[in-house]
């Protein structure tokens, strides 16, 4: 599994500015205040104010537990300022359920992850080739479901009963939700 998302050049990006932001602006008049910002006591940034917690959590997972950790992931993403507050919600909890109901399939049947959480790189570019099977239920119009998972793809049903077969061709240049949605989504 490759990714064009390098968590650990990010991290350290992200420390430098962090580290550049936390310079004293007043005139210092303690020998705490010109310590670097890591010996600083006082400056303790917390997870959720630094884009490097995005990137850790943007992290390759390991084949085994991609199916069962991706899903939370996505969920500690802060919601892409580019969709709404009801499709993101819509879209984390869709990647849970369906991966509660039909992750342990896939791998079973062979499927590559990047198959079941896949997207673009760019979620919005809405190239739906690179479409994994959670984002393909999410972007029907009709309300649908997974029925079944074989080796060589998935049924999807529709309200009213109408289905499709989602088929696979294997990773075609996705990324996984959550490193797109990382690389997109930031506060």
């Amino acid at each position: 599994m490759t990714s064009l998302f390098d968590p650990s050049a990010f991290i350290e990006a992200e420390q430098r500015t962090l580290a550049t932001l936390a310079e004293p602006c007043a005139p210092c008049d303690t020998a705490a205040d010109l310590r670097k910002p890591a010996e600083n006591s006082e400056f303790s940034p917390t997870p959720n104010e630094t884009f490097a917690t995005i990137a850790g959590i943007a992290a390759p997972l390991s084949p085994e537990t991609i199916w069962t950790d991706g899903p939370a992931l996505l969920a500690a993403l802060p919601r892409p300022v580019r969709m709404a507050s009801a499709a993101w919600r819509d879209l984390v909890r869709a990647t849970k359920w369906i991966a509660d109901d039909w992750a342990r399939d896939a791998a079973q049947a062979g499927w590559h992850p990047l198959e079941f959480f896949g997207c673009n790189p760019d979620p919005f570019a809405g190239r739906l080739d690179r479409d994994g099977l959670i984002v393909t239920v999410m972007k029907l119009a009709a309300p649908a479901k997974v029925t079944a998972i074989h080796a060589d793809g998935a049924v999807i049903t529709c309200r009213g009963g109408a289905t499709m077969t989602k088929r696979l061709f294997g990773p075609r240049g996705q990324v996984f939700l959550w490193e797109a949605y990382a690389m997109k989504g930031g506060p």
